[in-house]
């Protein structure tokens, strides 16, 4: 049995010692015959090699009927009869015989080797479409009308969509008998790292912190503090955790700099913005440019979808190492794949794709969210899971929700124009743990939180 690279309808072209092109797609009819022979053999070789392959994945289109054939006889309880098989193909494929089909189960060697010839076929399947996309990416560079920015981005999620699609066949899963024992042995080893977010009592309630491949969504009304909130939390993860990459769609580098230095310098944001710093106010501040120049934290503000956050991402990570958290100011504001759908469906899109990209970056994703007025009209203005803007998914695909809302009702509050003010971070989802809210303090004028009763 062997694996060919033979002429082709597609591949793209390769030059030969006699300086011919010809089209090499990788299969192994072979290994193709064998598989289906064996399954005509054991209905229990069958329900295996479907965990592995599918019909799509036969070279010879035939072969994948057949494949296909044997699945649905399988499900509908009918007998892999070459009879029976014969009459479900009808009149689609006229070299489809009842000795055809019984000359596949002769050939074959044995079919308990049917899971190693069903990986042949996946295995040469995937490289068939690896050339294929090599082949798209092709002509994409040669498309003068796009800008090498595009190019890069588009290549690097066809290839993204290859890998996510031959992981997902190779994905966790199991019998007790072997997952049990796996995980009895795993709970005595450390639990798998978490990112904190510098807040204790919050950790507390999220079990240490984010988790790997968890969506977090921190969502609040506008001048709330939400971006605030969300660079204080990048800052404590990269000084403890790792890199940590802030994608702002919002506000450029610059500002998102100038609130660090209020921040980490303890110096009024409005005399930073305004450069009416005090020689009292340039110590703080060149202090604070020393701390913040160590930290591994990139800013950007250019990638506007997911794809491109996520090339972005994967770039940084082969250049940086892996980072301990991914921030997205704010999901609203992503591009949509889907111009023409409606905004309910455009939101549902976007959070789908950015939980998808949390788990395939094996990081947790903290994504910014608005919340719509109606938590204003609430007696207590405290806003709730259902206030969440545009799309219900985000709950759905969210495995933390923080709410941060003002303590407007609260007589020690003082109004919102004030250096500081009350508010509470609810933890209105929780996979991970309780639901609960944290007090906190706002210091409005040196955009920066803290716990009451802690100093940050």
């Amino acid at each position: 049995m062997t694996v060919s690279f033979q002429p082709g309808l597609s591949g793209p072209p390769v030059s030969l010692a006699s300086g011919e092109a010809v089209s090499l797609v990788p299969h192994s009819l072979d290994a193709e015959r064998f598989l289906l022979g064996a399954l005509l053999l054991s209905e229990s070789a069958l329900d295996k090699a479907a965990g592995i392959v599918t019909g799509n994945d036969f070279y010879k289109p035939l072969h994948g009927n057949l494949f296909d054939i044997l699945v649905q006889l399988r499900k509908e309880g009918k007998p892999l009869d070459p009879a029976v098989i014969t009459a479900a193909f009808g009149s689609s494929d006229r070299g489809v015989t009842v000795s055809w089909i019984r000359s596949l189960s002769v050939d074959v060697p044995t079919f308990r080797n049917a899971e190693y010839y069903a990986r042949i076929v996946a295995a040469t399947a995937l490289r068939r479409r690896i050339f294929e996309t090599a082949t798209a990416i092709a002509h994409l560079a040669y498309d003068p009308a796009r800008n090498c920015e595009d190019v890069l981005n588009e290549a690097e999620q066809l290839i993204y969509n290859l890998r996510f699609a031959w992981d997902s066949r190779i994905g966790e899963g199991g019998w007790f008998r072997t997952l049990v024992p796996a995980v009895r042995a795993a709970l005595d080893n450390p639990a798998p790292a978490r990112t904190s977010t510098g807040f204790s009592e919050l950790d507390g309630y999220l079990v240490g912190g984010f988790g790997p491949g968890d969506l977090v969504l921190l969502a609040a009304r506008p001048g709330v503090g939400k971006s605030t909130l969300a660079l204080q939390f990048a800052v404590h993860a990269a000084r403890i955790h790792g890199p940590v990459f802030f994608f702002s769609l919002e506000m450029t580098p610059t500002s998102l700099m100038e609130r660090l230095f209020a921040a980490q310098g303890k110096v009024p944001h409005d005399r930073v913005r305004s450069r009416t710093i005090g020689q009292s106010d340039r110590r703080g501040l060149d202090q604070a440019a020393a701390e913040l120049a160590a930290l591994p934290l990139w800013l950007d503000n250019k990638a506007a979808t997911v794809t491109e956050i996520g090339a972005h991402c994967r770039r940084l990570a082969r250049e940086e190492g892996p980072p301990s958290l991914v921030v997205i100011d704010y999901l609203q504001l992503l591009r949509p794949e889907r111009a023409n759908a409606s905004r309910y469906e455009q939101v549902t899109g976007l959070s789908r794709e950015v939980k998808l990209l949390a788990v395939d970056l094996g990081v947790p994703i903290l994504a910014l969210s608005q919340l719509n007025r109606a938590s204003e009209h609430r007696s207590d203005q405290k806003p709730v899971l259902a206030n969440l803007r545009d799309s219900g998914s985000l709950e759905q695909d969210a495995d933390t929700v923080l709410l941060l809302y003002p303590r407007s009702g609260d007589a020690q509050n003082p109004p919102s124009g004030t250096a500081s003010s009350l508010a509470t971070l609810a933890i209105a989802k929780n996979r991970h743990g309780p639901i609960a809210s944290v007090p906190v303090l706002f210091i409005r004028r040196q955009c920066q939180f803290s716990e009451q009763g802690y100093s940050h």
